[in-house]
């Protein structure tokens, strides 16, 4: 199976689902990179998005919700010297099964690239990964 590759633009906060549910439990994918960058150039400008296994996708980057998987952001600050930086974040014990969303966080929204790995469970395999993607926390 080969790795997807997914990019996209997302505007002002949007929430959008980018893998949808085959109905075959057995074939996941793994997440194996997140990119977030602006869609502006020059000047402030910021990005900041979540990845995430449910669309119930509350405030912010929240670690003790298992179903949210990776966090990413672009941030540059200006001031006499601009700087950029840049964070990723891959939660490395995940399978997506089911459905995978993005959310853009803050209000300019932004560029994204996610790089997928397909992956093949067994039926116990696929029980555990149910049952952790259900679970909030």
């Amino acid at each position: 199976m080969k790795r997807r590759t997914l990019r996209g633009t997302l505007g002002d906060t949007e929430l959008r689902r980018l893998v949808v549910d085959d109905g075959q439990l057995n074939h996941g994918y793994l997440v194996k990179e997140f990119h977030v960058w602006s869609t502006s150039y020059g000047g402030a400008r910021n990005s900041e998005m979540v990845l995430s296994l449910t669309q119930d996708i509350t405030s912010g980057w929240r670690a003790e919700d298992s179903r949210q998987i990776g966090w990413g952001a672009m941030i540059t600050q200006t001031g006499g010297v601009e700087s950029l930086q840049t964070f990723s974040l891959i939660d490395p014990d995940h399978i997506v099964l089911r459905d995978l969303y993005i959310k853009a966080l803050n209000a300019d929204g932004g560029n994204y690239m996610i790089v997928l790995e397909p992956v093949t469970l067994t039926d116990n395999e696929t029980i555990l990964t149910l049952i952790k993607e259900d679970r909030e926390s």
